[in-house]
């Protein structure tokens, strides 16, 4: 009898198991979802720090605003493509093997949006090292890779996650047999 599945046969739901290969969605899709996602979070950023940082305020007294948003989308660009690239990198190194319950779940996307953001910091940390802030940026680049990279992941993994125990495709440990 399988683990996971009680006397009567429905799967109990705290024990059902997937594999992280049919809870993650297709690359590029997801991919597309992180840098769109963590570039409009970039984007409006920018308006956080120029108008509530003392350090913003004096770049764009000193540059105006044409010339720091310009450079602040550039930078976001750079960024947001590394957060996707990370994602990518990540998924073609990861066979998806291991097996998540439903709660564990949060802890797969949460490990992918980490994976998102360093591929952010790879990408975005040369341009933000010339910066008068660099700290801060790159504290920002954290917290944007690792919030907004989950934000564009774990709804999706969550949906397939039950879709798939829907579908039946659930992991089945079969002992005695």
């Amino acid at each position: 009898m399988p683990r996971n599945t009680p006397a009567g046969g429905a799967a109990a739901h705290d024990d059902v198991r997937v594999f992280a290969s049919a809870i993650r969605g297709p690359v590029r899709p997801t991919a597309v979802a992180i840098g769109v996602t963590t570039f409009l979070a970039w984007g409006v950023s920018f308006f956080l720090f120029s108008y509530a940082t003392e350090t913003g305020r004096q770049n764009l007294a000193e540059s105006g605003f044409p010339a720091l948003f310009g450079s602040w989308l550039i930078v976001s660009a750079l960024v947001s493509i590394g957060y996707a690239l990370g994602y990518v990198v990540m998924r073609s190194f990861v066979p998806g093997t291991n097996d998540f319950t439903e709660a564990r779940v949060t802890r797969l996307s949460a490990g992918d949006a980490a994976a998102a953001m360093a591929g952010g910091y790879v990408i975005g940390f040369i341009p933000m090292t010339l910066t008068g802030d660099v700290l801060t940026l790159l504290a920002w680049t954290a917290i944007v890779g690792i919030l907004f990279s989950f934000v564009a992941i774990h709804p999706g993994n969550i949906r397939r996650f039950r879709d798939a125990v829907a579908a039946g495709d659930i992991v089945r440990d079969h002992y005695g047999d």
